[in-house]
């Protein structure tokens, strides 16, 4: 507040200042579209690329994992990826044991953490269903 000649203070800021015609107003946010997004983005993806593969074994170095870790590996000449379980280490590098065939994977081929493990959902829809060793319906009544 400041004083004037007088004993009436005059204030420094209107706190009821009204916006003045014609001022641009803030466009509404939509929240709900907001927190969408953001459930959704995924700011890093941690890869990695195969440097050989022995056997059954395809040897990968980075992306950082722990062991039961399910990894993707695709190949430029594959349209579906090959999920892959960490199995083990050695020095720097990641032993995976491929969940479905090698296919086209090769040297250089890009791996990425999902950061998930293996998992079957339980329920009452399961009874009575054929699973294959990765959960998923192999009988004819399709998925569940």
């Amino acid at each position: 507040m400041e004083r004037t000649g007088g004993d009436a203070p005059v204030a420094l800021i209107d706190h009821e200042e009204r916006p003045r015609a014609g001022a641009l107003a803030d466009p509404p946010i939509d929240w709900d579209r907001v927190r969408r997004r953001l459930t959704e983005w995924e700011p890093i993806e941690s890869t990695g690329r195969v440097t050989q593969v022995v056997g059954l074994v395809v040897e990968a170095v980075g992306p950082a994992a722990h062991l039961g870790d399910v990894c993707c590996i695709r190949s430029p000449r594959e349209a579906q990826p090959v999920l892959a379980e960490v199995v083990g280490f050695r020095r720097e590098l990641l032993l995976l044991m491929p969940l479905g065939p090698l296919g086209q994977i090769s040297q250089g081929s890009r791996v990425t953490n999902t950061g998930k493990s293996l998992t079957v959902p339980v329920g009452i829809g399961l009874l009575g269903r054929v699973l294959d060793p990765l959960g998923q319906a192999i009988d004819a009544r399709g998925g569940y």
